[in-house]
């Protein structure tokens, strides 16, 4: 288990095609000391089935929200990061990117422990 928490925030809209490789991506790392907090800002296809359908048995620590109503990728970032425990590290991850292997938060987690 690493040392260091991090939240991995991704707000999104409208990324139904790129959401599973996205979540995916976050609960397949290889670290055990982070939440994901998945923002949907209202989208108007199937992201929400979507990541529901992918988070609904995770093991990881989810907060899942979906706005009634758009309100900017921005407004998003700043409520979710204020509303977050402290001493968290966040890393934010649009909703159509993904973490490039399993190892990513161990390498921010070094890269924080040696700083």
């Amino acid at each position: 288990m690493g040392n260091n928490h991090f939240t991995v925030l991704v707000p999104s809209y409208n990324v139904e095609k790129w959401a599973p490789k996205s979540v995916l991506s976050v609960l397949n790392q290889n670290y055990d000391n982070f939440d994901l907090f998945y923002i949907d800002d209202c989208s108007t296809d199937k992201t929400v089935d979507v990541i529901q359908d992918l988070i609904v048995d995770s093991a990881c620590n989810i907060t899942f929200e979906k706005n009634s109503f758009n309100r900017g990728k921005m407004h998003n970032v700043h409520d979710a990061v204020h509303s977050m425990k402290d001493g968290t590290i966040v890393v934010i991850l649009d909703g159509d990117e993904w973490l490039a292997n399993e190892n990513v938060l161990n390498y921010l987690n070094d890269v924080y422990d040696s700083g």
